[in-house]
């Protein structure tokens, strides 16, 4: 009993020291416990301050990158305006060459229905041709069984008079038949060749009209501007012949009729009004011509005023010294190019104005020196030229060439009878 009560007594006397104790030890306690925290919030605003500093870092380079992308966007902005722009340009000529296509394939449409309305016809008159040459040769047997069986000069006049009648029928069926045939190869060719008519007659019926076949006239009849060549021009030409006249091909011609003028005299009493009024119902392609000479060489014409008709031709072209006018190249054609001249390219079936001018410019002169020369080099000087006589075929220039060069007509003509725009 007394240990116990001295043990409480001890306890009392030290109760404050032990609380004192126990303060510094938890204080002890709190000043580690909260050093740790610190030092741990230190840490971790190290920590957040070294990434704040790569924030700040990656804040720079995404205003940097912000800035580049920018700037591309703008430039992208930019460029798909321009391209947005140019893309409607090109829409808007897309549509226009479409428009254009469309205008194409419709005149070639139309072309390619006249150009079978003029096969067709050509047929009729190939059948007309070989009725008419078969009627040729009933009557020529008919008059070798008169001659053989001595029949008396009345009867052997009738039947030279019905082979005479036959002939025109046969010269009338030629000459349509190479009127279709140069209206087929001019929709067909992109050259400007307005091939002339053929002549009235045959070597044929030559034949058969005289025993005797003369031979072709070879030396140039000379061109009179005074009543020379000219008178005897009415001979070869029809009223109705409209390509006679400067500016007037097969097709114009074809419309002229179309639109009501058949004749030199209808066409001498029209203004160029009406005749340009004609061609523009015919259509754009059209409307570039001027018909303001052609009433005055109609009437020319109508009056057989020939020479008179021939000099005109010559001041249109603006060369007094050309070798031949119009008039005259059609005539010459007609009698077998008796009067062509050497120099005359235009002879040689293929050969237009554009392309002897350029033949003359690459040096070929006359008809010696296209006859001599490659077909190769002909071809190297029409596609130097450009798209537009790439159609054009040199193939058969050199032989036409030396068959003129060599006074040859009769073999030159049927030699371009056989020839289409002139290739074999």
């Amino acid at each position: 009993m007394g240990l116990q009560f001295s043990v409480l007594l001890i306890s009392c006397d030290l109760w404050p020291l032990l609380f004192l104790l126990l303060g510094i030890l938890m204080w002890l306690l709190g000043w580690l416990f909260g050093r740790s925290k610190v030092s741990k919030l230190r840490g971790e605003i190290d920590r957040l301050s070294r990434d704040h500093k790569i924030l700040i870092g990656e804040k720079a380079t995404l205003e940097k990158d912000m800035k580049i992308v920018k700037s591309d966007y703008e430039r992208t902005n930019n460029s798909l305006i321009t391209a947005k722009n140019s893309l409607e340009e090109k829409s808007n000529k897309l549509n226009s060459l479409l428009s254009k296509f469309r205008m194409v394939e419709t005149e070639k449409t139309n072309l390619l229905a006249e150009k079978n309305k003029l096969t067709n016809e050509n047929k009729d008159l190939f059948t007309s041709k070989n009725k008419l040459l078969s009627e040729k040769t009933s009557w020529e047997s008919e008059r070798s069984k008169l001659k053989e069986n001595s029949l008396d000069a009345a009867d052997a006049n009738v039947s030279n008079k019905a082979i005479a009648d036959l002939q025109a029928k046969l010269g009338e069926t030629e000459r349509e038949l190479a009127a279709c045939k140069a209206n087929r190869i001019q929709e067909e060719s992109s050259s400007f060749i307005v091939p002339p008519p053929p002549p009235s007659n045959s070597a044929e019926i030559n034949q058969l009209l005289s025993d005797e076949v003369k031979p072709p006239i070879s030396t140039p009849i000379p061109v009179s501007t005074t009543g020379g060549s000219g008178k005897n021009m009415s001979n070869h030409f029809k009223n109705s012949n409209l390509q006679i006249i400067e500016g007037v091909g097969p097709k114009i011609e074809s419309i002229l009729k179309e639109g009501g003028f058949n004749n030199w005299d209808e066409m001498a009493g029209a203004s160029d009004a009406e005749l340009q009024k004609v061609l523009d119902d015919a259509g754009p392609r059209y409307r570039m011509h001027s018909p303001s000479a052609w009433s005055d060489q109609a009437r020319y014409a109508s009056k057989g005023q020939w020479d008179d008709l021939i000099k005109y031709q010559k001041d249109l072209d603006g060369d007094a010294n050309e070798p031949s006018s119009k008039v005259e190249k059609l005539y010459f054609k007609a009698i077998g190019f008796a009067a062509a001249k050497s120099n005359d390219l235009k002879v040689v079936e293929g050969i237009g104005p554009k392309i002897e001018s350029l033949l003359k410019a690459a040096g070929i002169q006359n008809w010696g020196m296209l006859a001599s020369t490659d077909v190769n080099r002909l071809q190297d000087i029409l596609t130097s030229a450009g798209d537009r006589y790439r159609l054009a075929d040199p193939a058969t220039w050199a032989k036409q060439a030396e068959l003129a060069n060599a006074g040859k007509w009769t073999e030159l003509k049927e030699y371009q009878d056989f020839l289409s725009g002139g290739k074999a």
